[in-house]
């Protein structure tokens, strides 16, 4: 009986990792954190606590799993200088991201086309800075209307400078490594 009890033990120790992976929460061990983006902009967020998370705030309300605790976190928002701040989220949690004052300029969405057939870093800095690390394909990018002037890093370590005027009916970008 202990021989067959200790066997199995064994069989379950070796198989659990197949179906818990290692170094991964479990959402029973996790809270939310709800972002109210009242902002009207999309931007990125990053905590850092017991965990350290990078997620994407889109308008209106987003919902993250994250391990409960305290964090520190950052943002920049309506293309004004990053907000910092501090949330107690040992259970569920909500961070208000106030209106952007008027005289922003318009949000654009467009698609960059990423043919190099590898990952592409692009910085493109104006009002505000924004680091995009694009795998191949194509992505639709979120940025304020502004004239930027931009960096792209990819095809064999070969980058890219200059400057790029984008606006409202601005579509589309296409890299290459021609």
């Amino acid at each position: 009986m202990n021989r067959m009890l200790i066997s199995l033990l064994i069989i379950f120790a070796i198989f659990l990792p197949l179906f818990v992976p290692v170094g991964k929460v479990l959402a029973a061990d996790t809270v939310k954190l709800t972002v109210k983006n009242k902002s009207g902009s999309v931007f990125v967020i990053r905590l850092s606590g017991p965990e350290s998370y990078t997620n994407t705030v889109k308008k209106g309300t987003s919902k993250f799993d994250v391990v409960p605790g305290i964090y520190r976190y950052s943002y920049t928002a309506c293309g004004t200088t990053q907000t910092t701040g501090t949330i107690n989220a040992t259970k569920n949690a909500v961070l208000v991201v106030a209106k952007c004052p008027p005289g922003l300029p318009p949000l654009v969405t467009f698609t960059l086309k990423n043919k190099t057939g590898e990952y592409l870093q692009l910085i493109l800095t104006g009002r505000q800075t924004y680091n995009f690390n694009l795998a191949p394909g194509d992505h639709k990018l979120t940025v304020y209307a502004d004239k930027y002037k931009y960096v792209a890093s990819g095809c064999g370590g070969r980058s890219a400078k200059g400057r790029m005027n984008i606006k409202s009916g601005f579509k589309w970008w296409e890299w290459t490594c021609k």
